[in-house]
């Protein structure tokens, strides 16, 4: 006979949880806090890549705030079948290109179940960090326009140049 476990706790108790454990971890990586991040969906983690550096979207905000335009590719970037290299070459020579955001995205795993994968095991709801993204670009810029790039260069190995679709965000100047 098979019986499924509980999750001892509520999702209040994983959060507070979260909330203790997160300043005494430095340097966790991205998978991590976006692992988190739900857990603690009023914290500003720094789960955003610009120019290679992981950043909180405050000071993604702030970096590309004066530029009139905004490059951002939605998840991870990561190797496909007619990339002209391996998956190993891929992954440990990928360098992303200057002024390309990465933005985080909730993208079950192949074999994803939400009952036993943290912290989706708790009912917690994904972020919609593009939606979060806009509302700051609206706070900072007023105005944007959007559009999608399908073949767009956003990193290189070895001299390869990796090209994948991405949104560019525009500023409408107004007045």
């Amino acid at each position: 006979m098979h019986a499924e476990a509980s999750v001892a706790g509520s999702q209040a108790a994983w959060s507070e949880w979260a909330t203790e454990v997160l300043p005494c971890q430095t340097n966790l990586p991205i998978d991590a806090l976006l692992n988190l991040h739900p857990l603690l969906r009023d914290h500003d983690l720094s789960v955003w890549q610009y120019d290679a550096d992981a950043l909180t979207l405050s000071d993604l905000v702030i970096c590309v705030a004066a530029r009139g335009e905004l490059r951002i590719h939605l998840g991870e970037l990561s190797h496909e079948d007619d990339d002209d290299m391996s998956r190993g070459r891929f992954d440990f020579g990928f360098k992303l290109s200057d002024h390309i955001v990465i933005t985080p995205k909730f993208r079950p795993a192949l074999g994803y179940s939400p009952s036993v994968e943290f912290p989706w095991f708790l009912d917690v709801a994904p972020i919609d960090y593009q939606s979060r993204l806009e509302a700051e670009l609206i706070r900072f810029w007023g105005c944007f326009d959007t559009h999608e790039e399908n073949d767009a260069a956003v990193g290189e190995v070895d001299g390869i140049e990796i090209r994948r679709s991405v949104t560019v965000y525009r500023r409408v100047w107004t007045g």
